[in-house]
């Protein structure tokens, strides 16, 4: 399985903005600071939401889930709390703080295959802790998460996409059928898209995606046959993007990147 695709950076100490709705918003170490129940920093367990959407929002108690047994780590800013029987963890960091509402990049595994990881605004009570929203989460090559950076208002990171993943982000209409015969899943790291979170107003913009050349096929030759099937055409295509140094891209490139691909790959 790929690496992630980026390294997560320090947080930045930041000043307080206001939100919209008239709480102080604060980023950075003060938000972290914060984050805390009966004196102490929130247990990781406590933050090990079920992946299934219906029973995700349910509050959890904090006399069920801070269990003393388990010591958390701290490095880089994200606590992580193991667990060696079942091979599995939880790892939280605190990105912002608006009120009772914290803003945590999540990550967590039951032990199993998957490796899960969400950007979700969570709310702490008295007694119990809750997720209250999520912005964007997924499994590895399947909209993994990496790579946070954080400023006084906003929050950059990186999600892992397939190519039918880049594809659909670009907004180009590529038949049903075309997308079926791309790379999609937890196992198909093909570039990744960075995103940009402005926590005052909770919206959430498309920076840029950058294609790699991981898995490509070899560079055709005048012998290669004329028609290839959509993956391996779209591989090479990102392939000498790469090459080029044009494998990062805006929207608007994007979208004539994935119209290049309809006109010459699909067939």
């Amino acid at each position: 399985m790929l690496a992630r695709l980026a390294l997560v950076a320090p947080l930045l100490v930041a000043a307080p903005v206001r939100a919209q709705s008239g709480q102080r918003i604060t980023t950075g170490s003060a938000a972290a600071a914060a984050f805390v129940h009966q004196g102490k920093p929130i247990h990781p367990l406590c933050v090990w939401f079920p992946q299934e959407r219906a029973s995700r929002g349910a509050p959890v108690a904090f006399a069920t889930c801070s269990d003393a047994s388990v010591v958390p780590e701290l490095r880089d800013g994200w606590r992580t709390a193991r667990l060696p029987e079942q091979h599995g963890y939880a790892s939280y960091r605190v990105l912002a703080r608006e009120g009772d509402r914290f803003l945590l990049a999540l990550e967590s595994s039951g032990g199993g295959t998957g490796e899960f990881s969400d950007l979700s605004w969570v709310q702490v009570g008295p007694t119990t802790i809750s997720d209250v929203k999520d912005i964007l989460g997924g499994d590895r090559c399947a909209g993994g998460l990496s790579g946070y950076h954080v400023d006084v208002k906003t929050v950059g990171f990186s999600r892992a996409v397939s190519t039918a993943d880049i594809v659909r982000l670009a907004g180009v209409s590529v038949a049903d059928t075309v997308l079926g015969e791309l790379s999609s899943g937890y196992r198909a790291c093909n570039g990744y898209a960075s995103y940009t979170y402005d926590v005052a107003t909770d919206s959430l913009m498309l920076a840029s995606v950058t294609l790699t050349a991981d898995g490509s096929t070899a560079a055709r030759s005048d012998t290669a046959p004329s028609r290839r099937d959509v993956q391996s055409c779209f591989d090479d295509l990102a392939r000498h993007a790469v090459v080029a140094r044009t494998a990062t891209m805006r929207l608007p490139e994007l979208r004539a990147f994935v119209a290049r691909f309809n006109t010459e790959c699909v067939h």
